[in-house]
């Protein structure tokens, strides 16, 4: 029988030190037992200066949203924390095997030659998630690499079988953006890089920007170019690298890619928001959201919790969110959260220059 442990990790590349927690199953943890993100020092971990500039459609863009949540359903006024529609996250040891992993659609030369070469070091616990995406992480600090997979599932033999995915190799020396044909992510953004995890939420420090997926009724289309922004060509902001999946042809609509951040001079203490609503809160100051994908409404994808419950360990969110807790659905955790305060940066803003 594997043992649950608890092992205790300094930071990596681009991370603060700090103890987290990083519950394991034998030897593979669940998290990755340091604040920020695996990848190098870039935009992930730098802190954004009070002094950024507002995008000239700042105004127009948090309408948008304000006027989006106030639709939302069950309840107005509520973005979706989503502990199902993440990737369940898997660190794994040097000696981990590497299974055989095959496309579950036609074969495709670039995936074969990039992603499924030399196999996957999947553990036999693993499990994808439950949503319709079927997304699964693994990261190998030893050799620096990672991979995010989409559509994974086992056939009729038990071997897996993915639909798409990337792998990614030197994590630690990564701008943490897959190329455009490689990741999971609608904008090709790292999930590990924007995805709250669940030691975040129990240290309450994120150390890197957060997730944000948006109504696609209020993202630009791949067709329309975004207002008051002549220079550009494509209708998607960096850090996204490829078309968006928006369906609004107003220019004026939110790009994908977009960043956005909390007024840096509120004061959060005053508002009277929940624990995690705060920790969410404070790095929206800090490091912003990322418009990272859309959907039917506004959602905020956190850790996945499937790893923890397959090794026998609690819920860790039934402890996060008490008597509000739902996989999708915990509308007080997210109380009085101030949507309205919220600022766009400019489009493509932080994008390093070009040699």
């Amino acid at each position: 029988m594997a043992v649950i442990v608890v092992l205790l990790s300094s930071g990596g590349s681009g991370s603060s030190p700090r103890a987290g927690r990083a519950p394991s199953l034998g030897s593979v943890g669940f998290a990755l037992g340091h604040a920020g993100t695996p990848f190098g020092e870039n935009f992930w971990g730098q802190a954004l200066p009070s002094s950024t500039p507002i995008n000239p459609n700042s105004a127009t863009y948090v309408n948008e949203i304000d006027q989006a949540l106030a639709d939302s359903s069950p309840v107005s006024r509520d973005c979706f924390l989503s502990t199902t529609g993440a990737p369940p996250l898997y660190v794994v040891p040097g000696n981990q095997p590497r299974v055989q992993v095959t496309r579950q659609y036609a074969y495709n030369q670039h995936l074969s030659d990039t992603v499924l070469a030399g196999g996957i070091p999947i553990p036999p616990s693993a499990e994808q998630s439950t949503n319709t995406d079927h997304t699964m992480i693994i990261f190998q600090p030893s050799t620096d690499t990672l991979w995010e997979l989409w559509r994974v599932r086992k056939d009729s033999s038990g071997s897996w079988q993915i639909g798409w995915g990337g792998k990614m190799t030197d994590v630690s020396q990564s701008d943490g953006i897959w190329p455009r044909r490689a990741g999971t992510s609608a904008t090709g953004v790292s999930l590990i890089g924007v995805v709250v995890r669940i030691e975040e939420l129990q240290d309450g420090q994120i150390d890197h920007p957060v997730d944000l997926e948006l109504p696609r009724t209020i993202v630009l289309d791949r067709h329309t170019l975004p207002a008051n922004t002549p220079a550009t060509t494509v209708p998607y902001s960096w850090p996204a690298d490829r078309p968006p999946d928006g369906v609004s042809s107003n220019p004026h609509a939110v790009p994908e890619g977009l960043r956005l951040r909390l007024d840096p001079s509120l004061d959060l203490n005053s508002l009277n928001l929940s624990p995690v609503a705060h920790t969410i809160a404070v790095a929206a100051q800090k490091y912003g959201f990322i418009v990272e994908n859309t959907g039917p409404d506004c959602n905020i994808k956190l850790g996945n919790p499937q790893p923890y419950l397959a090794a026998g360990l609690p819920n860790p969110y039934q402890a996060l969110f008490g008597s509000d807790y739902g996989p999708d659905y915990s509308p007080k955790v997210m109380a009085n959260f101030p949507w309205s305060h919220l600022q766009a940066l400019p489009f493509n803003y932080g994008q390093p220059s070009r040699p």
